[in-house]
């Protein structure tokens, strides 16, 4: 069985993501909450479906038209690790 985890990063900006929607629409912002986890959860039947990241080793899942999750799935751990949630709108890999 696949396991699914989510980093420190990733949880923090998926908070933000819904806490930013929420100042608008709250009904909005639960209903893309939902979405996000759902995303993420659906990984667990397919963990490669999305393509392939721009950061080696990571895959990138674009989930909403605004939407991306960046996540690394580990074959030998049956570990799926979400590393982070964010606006595609957003630079992607971080340049420092």
């Amino acid at each position: 069985m696949i396991s699914l985890e989510w980093t420190e990063l990733a949880e923090k900006q998926k908070n933000q993501i819904v806490d930013y929607i929420a100042l608008d629409n709250v009904a909005v912002a639960v209903d893309m909450d939902i979405l996000i986890e759902n995303s993420a959860e659906s990984l667990l039947a397919q963990p490669e479906k999305a393509r392939p990241g721009r950061v080696p080793g990571t895959r990138e899942f674009v989930f909403h038209e605004h939407y991306t999750l960046i996540y690394k799935y580990s074959f030998e751990d049956r570990l799926i690790s979400i590393l982070n949630a964010l606006h595609t709108s957003r630079e992607w890999p971080q340049v420092p």
